[in-house]
């Protein structure tokens, strides 16, 4: 299997191609990969080592940490069951349950995952992660804290390197003063562009507004919004109820204007306005319909 094997002491089972070595147990392949053991059990007839106590598996600039580990030689796929360290590249992932396969780099996690790298962490009962491309797939509900928001989901991808998340189960994005909920969602958190669909809400906690519609797209950067489909947006605590076919909106500007079947409430002063078009800004309070 182009490896070679040393140990402090070790039986021999030539008639079963089966090796049990004992004490300082090192494999190093001629590719460079270094695995580590207090105990190891070899069967040559599938090149399957199971290793125990203080294993590590080196390859690269990746490192694999476990007290039991089964590892396939030719393959480099190794598995642990007992909880395991995984560091690459800057991000630590640690589990209960892992599998790292060292020739594509793609790792699976499962139960108590939490990843760790300077720029996010992740909590989450199951994903998997490419250490390449930097992809992490949600598999079950998971959290990623970012530098700019928080994000709940059940499943997704989320590109750490681009910081672009997609997600198709229903979504929670919240930064520092809104919060976007809906039943798909893709958000970028570099250029802060984030859409969802189905069921949406969108709040915003410092103006006191709540939006629901079909569908919605906000920029926290620039300040735009779109929203379509039964939109319903409620200002000032709900003194202010305006429903529409659609409505875009500037929140740093606090223009907005809304298209067809629009109608406006005071809740306050119990008057309604209905019309096809209507421009308002939040700020002045002009109203133009």
């Amino acid at each position: 299997d182009g490896f070679t094997m040393t140990c402090d002491s070790a039986f021999l089972f030539p008639e079963k191609n089966y090796v049990e070595a004992f004490g300082n147990v090192n494999i190093i392949k001629a590719n460079g990969t270094n695995a580590h053991s207090d105990y190891m059990r070899y069967t040559g007839s599938n090149s399957t080592a199971f290793m125990k106590g203080n294993v590590s598996i080196t390859d690269a600039s990746n490192s694999l940490f476990t007290q039991e580990l089964t590892y396939q030689i030719k393959t480099k796929i190794g598995k642990y069951t007992q909880g395991g360290t995984l560091t690459a590249e800057g991000t630590t992932v640690n589990s209960r349950i892992g599998h790292y396969n060292g020739y594509t780099q793609q790792t699976w996690f499962k139960d108590s995952v939490v990843v760790t790298n300077e720029k996010y962490s992740i909590e989450s009962k199951e994903l998997t992660y490419n250490i390449k491309t930097k992809v992490v797939k949600i598999l079950d509900e998971s959290v990623i804290y970012t530098e700019n928001s928080t994000i709940w989901s059940r499943s997704g991808t989320y590109d750490s390197k681009n910081t672009q998340a997609v997600f198709n189960s229903r979504t929670t994005v919240e930064s520092d003063d809104q919060i976007i909920i809906g039943n798909t969602l893709t958000y970028n958190d570099q250029s802060g562009m984030g859409k969802a669909k189905g069921d949406v809400y969108v709040i915003d906690t410092k103006n006191e507004t709540k939006l629901t519609a079909d569908e919605a797209e906000y920029n926290k950067l620039s300040g735009y919004g779109k929203a379509t489909g039964q939109v319903r947006i409620e200002s000032e605590g709900g003194k202010n109820i305006l429903t529409s076919a659609v409505t875009e909106y500037n929140k740093k500007t606090g223009y907005a204007i809304a298209r067809g079947n629009v109608v406006f409430e005071d809740t306050v002063q119990k008057s309604r306005l209905l019309t096809g078009i209507m421009e308002y800004n939040e700020f002045s309070k002009f109203m133009l319909a």
